[in-house]
């Protein structure tokens, strides 16, 4: 019951957040969020660039789930491979099962649950390797890897993408390190100057107001940005413009004096 409600309000707080999110595109929201205090602002802009290194991850699973084959499609271009592995036995080691041996007397029979050799890795199945009792009755090693070519070269697409795999969450976390990094940064320097800029016809908006409002501007091309690290297109400055026009209209929006200068 009790992870059922705690779905629910996690559903419900991503449902916020896409709101909030969603409703930056609308300059009158930006009178009563320019009010926010820092830490709000501070917890919207992460929970914004979290929510754009997810996009991005889920823009990249499709490259991820195909690397294998997008790897040996590029490794065919080579006309030959070899792995070679870069040590030498003077008689084959044997423990538990496991023989390493590069001799001319090379033995990978089935009484090796793993054999390591010059020529690759040859392993018993994965059942018996778990329960050593099952390999009494198994019918021989299955090579796993093989150090030489063409072998290699689904071998070394195969690496290639569980590395990627394996690797992605720390890029993600180093990613959205990095992307929260850069909006915190543009939006406390837009800041700046849009308080000088607009001290003179909107003095009484304070730095703090402008900052709610710049990071709440600057969602749109967080998103959009952070998204297009996976496909690379020329966005033409497109994002921060509308960013820009966001942020103007914005101020305007949570000015006091605006209805004032309408009126004259």
């Amino acid at each position: 019951m009790l992870k059922h409600i705690r779905h629910a309000k996690k559903a419900k707080g991503i449902a916020k957040l896409l709101l909030t999110a969603a409703n930056t595109l609308n300059p009158l929201s930006y009178k009563s969020r320019a009010a926010s205090s820092f830490q709000s602002t501070v917890r919207y802009m992460a929970a914004i660039t979290l929510l754009a290194v997810l996009i991005l991850a889920a823009a990249s699973a499709p490259l991820l789930y195909n690397a294998p084959s997008a790897a040996k499609e590029q490794l065919s271009k080579f006309s030959s491979i070899e792995l070679k592995i870069n040590f030498e036995t003077t008689q084959p080691i044997i423990y538990k099962g496991i023989l390493i041996n590069t001799t001319a007397s090379a033995e990978t029979g089935k009484k090796y649950k793993v054999a390591i050799t010059t020529d690759g890795i040859r392993a018993k199945p994965k059942a018996c390797l778990l329960f050593s009792q099952l390999c009494l009755i198994s019918s021989g090693q299955k090579q796993l890897v093989s150090f030489k070519e063409p072998e290699s070269r689904e071998w070394l697409a195969k690496a290639g993408a569980m590395t990627a795999w394996l690797l992605t969450p720390y890029i993600l976390a180093i990613t959205y390190l990095i992307v929260l990094a850069k909006y915190l940064i543009a939006a406390t320097a837009i800041t700046a100057i849009a308080f000088v800029a607009t001290r003179f016809r909107f003095g009484e908006i304070g730095i703090a107001p402008l900052f709610n409002i710049t990071a709440r501007a600057l969602t749109i091309t967080v998103l959009a940005e952070t998204a297009n690290l996976r496909f690379g297109m020329e966005l033409y400055h497109i994002p921060l413009i509308i960013s820009g026009l966001l942020m103007a209209a914005g101020i305007f929006a949570a000015s006091d004096n605006v209805i004032e200068e309408i009126s004259k």
